[in-house]
C-alpha cells in the first residue's frame, strides 16, 4: 500500500518495500553471532509468539556406490533426505522511534541513516545478545545434559604468556579431534570467543593474521585469524556475560529463525521481507499520545541447537532429543581454586 501527503510529506515512503529492503541489508552489516548461525525466515508469517515453526536441514550427503565396469545392471538412485528442526518463536524483538516532521520530508538515503540505521543497530545487538545467551546454556551450563564435549584449558597453571598460549592451543588440539571423531563438517568452523582470550592467542607467535573473508562486514571485522582450521571471531557481547567464554563450533550448531508477522490491517502502511535467512517487519503508524509518526521495527525470533541422534549421527527431529556434536565448550580457568 502506499500513502500520499500534502506538502511533499512522506515522499520516501512512496514504496515501503524500499525501507524494509533497505533495513535488511543494514541489519546484515551488523550481525556477529547470529553470522555463525544456520538461519532460517519467512515475512508474512500468520501464526503467533510461542508457536513452533520446521525448518529443513540439509542433508548431510547422497551415499555413493561403485557402478561396475562393463556392468549392464540398472543404476539406483539415492536420495537427498531432508530434515527437519522444530524451533520455537519465543521472542518477539522491536523497536520504535518517533519522526518529525522534518524527517518526514528525508530522502531514501537520508532516511536510513537517520531513522533505519539506529534501529537496526538496536534489533542486532538484541539478537547478538540472544544469541551469546543461547550458545553459553546449551554448549556450557548444560553442557552435560546436551551431551556437549568439554574440554578443559586451565590457564591457572601456566607463568607466562607463551604457556597460556600453549595451554589454549591444545584444547583447540582437543577440540579439533572430538569435532573430527564426531564427523563434524570441516568447513565453516569457528572458535568463538572473548577480548581477554585472543589477547592471549594474539600474543602466540605461532599464531597466524586474519585471512577469512567472513560473511557480513561486522563478522569480517570480528574475526581476528586463524588456527588449525578454526577461524578465530572475538565477541564483546559473549565477554559481558562470561568473559572467559570459548566455544568451537560450526554454522549448523544453533537454529535461529526470524519470522516477520502480517503487517495489521490498522498500519497507515508497512511491509515485511525476508533476506539472507533473516526477517523483518517494517511500520509506520500514528502515535496519538505523542502526536506524531512512529517507525517500528519487529520480527518473531527462535534460536535452538542442533542435535544428532547418537545411533545414527544424524539430525534429529526433536528439539529435545540426541545430543550436541557440532559444538565443543572450551572451559576456561583462569585461576586455580582455592
Amino acid at each position: 500500500m502506499s500513502y500520499e501527503a500534502t506538502a511533499g510529506k512522506l515522499k520516501l515512503i512512496k514504496n515501503e518495500k524500499q525501507i524494509v529492503n533497505a533495513a535488511l541489508g543494514l541489519l546484515e552489516q551488523e550481525l556477529i553471532l547470529p553470522g555463525l548461525c544456520y538461519r532460517s525466515s519467512a515475512f508474512d508469517f500468520s501464526g503467533a509468539l510461542g508457536d513452533v515453526v520446521m525448518v529443513k536441514r540439509p542433508s548431510r550427503g547422497v551415499e555413493a556406490n561403485d557402478f561396475g565396469l562393463r556392468q549392464t545392471k540398472a543404476i539406483e538412485p539415492g536420495q537427498v533426505k531432508e530434515s527437519k528442526m522444530p524451533v520455537r518463536l519465543t521472542q518477539y524483538p522491536g523497536n520504535a522511534l518517533h519522526i518529525s516532521d522534518e524527517q518526514l520530508d528525508l530522502d531514501i538515503a537520508s532516511f536510513g541513516a537517520q531513522i533505519l540505521a539506529p534501529q537496526v543497530r538496536g534489533m542486532a545487538e538484541y539478537v547478538d545478545d540472544q544469541v551469546a545467551l543461547a550458545m553459553i546454556k546449551h554448549f556450557k551450563t548444560d553442557a552435560a545434559t546436551n551431551g556437549v564435549t568439554v574440554v578443559d584449558a586451565d590457564l591457572s597453571v601456566a607463568t607466562d604468556d607463551t604457556a597460556r598460549a600453549r595451554v589454549l592451543r591444545n584444547a583447540l588440539i582437543d577440540a579439533r579431534t572430538a569435532m573430527n571423531k564426531a564427523a563434524v563438517p570441516r568447513v565453516g568452523r569457528v572458535i568463538v570467543t572473548t577480548p581477554d582470550i585472543t589477547a592471549i592467542l594474539l600474543k602466540d607467535p605461532e599464531f597466524q593474521g586474519a585471512d577469512w573473508s567472513g560473511t557480513t562486514a561486522a563478522l569480517r571485522e570480528a574475526t581476528i585469524g586463524r588456527l588449525y582450521g578454526f577461524d578465530i571471531v572475538e565477541s564483546n557481547t559473549l565477554a559481558a556475560h562470561d568473559p572467559h567464554a570459548m566455544f568451537a563450533l560450526t554454522p549448523t550448531a544453533l537454529v535461529l529463525a526470524t519470522f516477520a508477522p502480517k503487517v495489521p490491517q490498522g498500519a497507515v502502511f508497512g511491509s515485511g521481507a525476508s533476506a539472507n535467512g533473516t526477517a523483518l517487519r517494517w511500520l509506520m503508524d500514528y502515535d496519538a499520545d505523542a502526536l506524531t509518526d512512529r517507525s517500528i521495527l519487529s520480527t518473531y525470533m527462535g534460536i535452538t541447537p542442533v542435535r544428532e541422534d547418537d545411533s545414527t549421527n544424524t539430525t534429529t527431529g526433536s528439539d529435545e532429543a540426541g545430543s550436541i556434536k557440532r559444538a565443543v565448550c572450551i572451559n576456561v580457568t583462569v585461576t586455580a581454586s582455592p
